[in-house]
């Protein structure tokens, strides 16, 4: 029993990489530790033996049977026990071998990020430009982080001014709900440039905007549309929802007590009744319609 014991301490002390030998010990312990002080009981010389318990013959078998132990099994997670500096020596060898891979290919990464950022601050300056930012100036900002994650070695800020001689500060903060939506589509548009994306999808990215800047983003989002790939676009302004090649409504009802939502593709002439809504509200009057019909380049 002392020296199950001590193998016991000598388990708790190892290096993390041993930690699933000592969960298999301690679980051998916990799980027979009453059937073992039997067993260890006819055996007072000590690490004789347990050694006669391990050498799979005779009367050891039979009390490894008893105490229901898996001799073979114990026998290797002793032999691991004799061997744990060894053990502990390659396990530091290896983090220190996956140390200096992680850190190549961290710098390897955080090289191509500087390279790109030029490109993508150049190109989303010029994207953002006709949609009602002729000033904009926009930056990746790329800092040493501490330590690694999951992203590499690097802490990313996107900074951003829309106004001439303003100084650049983190986007999130200093940019309004419409100016978001810009940046957000202007970014899709172009990583959908550079990557096969068969499906984009855009949920209200026109919030904040009207007008104009509404009808340049459909160009955007129609452009994108014309290169290979579908865009689902869920909005509520009229210059947008004209521009799809295909207009479907969504809608919620109450039905015995429960809010059930439907969506239903729409006819040429219920399309125009909607857009016509949009422009106007609820209330259709031939102006809109007629706006409608002109959007729809009808």
């Amino acid at each position: 029993l002392e020296q199950q014991l001590a193998l016991d301490d000598l388990v708790a002390d190892l290096d993390l990489g041993l930690v699933a030998l000592a969960v298999q010990l301690d679980g051998v312990h916990t799980d027979v530790d009453q059937d073992l002080n039997a067993v260890v009981a006819h055996h007072a010389n000590g690490m004789l033996g347990v050694g006669h318990l391990l050498d799979g013959a005779g009367k050891g078998s039979n009390d490894l049977a008893l105490a229901g132990l898996d001799g073979a099994a114990l026998a290797q997670s002793l032999g691991n026990l004799t061997n744990s500096d060894e053990v502990l020596a390659q396990k530091k060898a290896l983090c220190t071998k996956l140390e200096k891979e992680l850190s190549a290919t961290a710098q390897k990464l955080s090289k191509s990020r500087q390279q790109a950022a030029t490109r993508v601050e150049a190109d989303l300056t010029l994207m953002l430009q006709p949609l009602g930012m002729p000033n904009v100036n926009f930056k990746a900002d790329i800092t040493p982080a501490q330590g690694y994650t999951a992203n590499g070695c690097d802490n990313i800020r996107f900074l951003f001014s829309a106004n001439k001689n303003a100084p650049l500060r983190d986007i999130a903060k200093i940019a309004s709900g419409g100016e978001i939506a810009r940046v957000m589509l202007s970014l899709k548009a172009l990583v959908s440039g550079h990557k096969e994306m068969p499906t984009i999808i855009f949920d209200e990215i026109d919030t904040g905007v009207s007008g104009r800047i509404a009808d340049e983003m459909a160009t955007l989002m129609q452009s994108m549309g014309q290169n290979g790939r579908q865009v689902l676009a869920i909005t509520h302004l009229p210059q947008i929802a004209a521009r799809g090649q295909q207009h479907y409504r969504v809608y919620k009802d109450d039905v015995d007590g429960a809010t059930h939502t439907h969506i239903e593709p729409l006819q040429p002439e219920q399309r125009i009744e909607e857009i016509a809504k949009m422009l106007s509200g609820s209330t259709l009057t031939e102006a809109a319609i007629t706006n409608a019909k002109t959007l729809l380049n009808l």
